[in-house]
């Protein structure tokens, strides 16, 4: 819709134990020619819920998330996602940052972090304390 692209994912399971709902929704708002140049700024939001609470199987369970995607629109393909989720009850935060861009027709880079922020009581995200991550790719395709 215009400059908004809308998301929502949900799931409804029974029949496996008890009956629960989880649910993602959100939104990215994208501005187009950025200080007056060809890049494009999508500014993301998300809401994470799953009604199991702190017996859910995973860490984004009430949790919200902010970030960006910067799209540089060259030839290189060059883009950047950006952003944190943040648990809303233990204050937990993880960082994630994204980069790619083609450097020739057959080579490609690729740089991806994840770093963990944990805050307050235990939380799911307190097994992954330790467990930031820097990852670099340089891919050669055929």
């Amino acid at each position: 819709w215009e400059s908004w692209l809308f998301k929502l994912e949900a799931l409804y399971q029974s029949g496996a134990g008890e009956a629960y709902a989880a649910a993602v929704a959100g939104f990215e708002y994208t501005l187009t020619g950025v200080a007056n140049s060809d890049m494009d700024l999508g500014l993301l939001s998300e809401v994470h819920f799953d009604s199991r609470g702190d017996a859910a199987l995973t860490p984004f369970n009430h949790d919200v998330f902010g970030g960006f995607r910067l799209a540089a629109n060259d030839t290189s393909g060059t883009q950047v996602l950006a952003g944190v989720v943040a648990d809303v009850k233990s204050g937990a935060l993880l960082y994630n940052l994204e980069v790619e861009r083609r450097m020739t027709d057959r080579w490609k880079l690729n740089l991806e972090l994840r770093a963990f922020a944990i805050r307050g009581r235990f939380d799911f995200f307190g097994v992954m304390d330790r467990d930031d991550y820097l990852g670099l790719e340089i891919a050669r395709y055929f």
